[in-house]
């Protein structure tokens, strides 16, 4: 996080002026809380620490597995298809 936050405070919190101590507490409590709960992190799987923190990171990875094979299988079977359809001309035009 350290990086990220180094990377908020040039690009939030020191060009912006707030009229208050309460407003850039505010302005740092959003963005930490996107930075756990919204932002996917590479390093532990493209889930959030929240999903880790809360056991979901798992359960993620398994459903995104799925989808992808179901996709791929789905898109063999329809280039399967396409395929057939192009001999076919083929054979027609020869």
């Amino acid at each position: 996080m350290h990086l990220n936050f180094h990377n908020y405070k040039k690009e939030k919190v020191n060009l912006l002026v707030y009229d208050t101590p309460e407003e850039l507490l505010e302005q740092i409590d959003k963005f930490i809380c996107h930075y756990n709960n919204r932002r996917n992190h590479e390093g532990i799987g493209n889930v959030t620490p929240d999903d880790v923190f809360f056991g979901r990171r798992e359960s993620i990875l398994l459903n995104r597995k799925n989808v992808k094979k179901a996709t791929l299988n789905r898109r063999r079977e329809e280039n399967k298809g396409s395929r057939k359809g192009i001999m076919i001309e083929s054979e027609t035009l020869s």
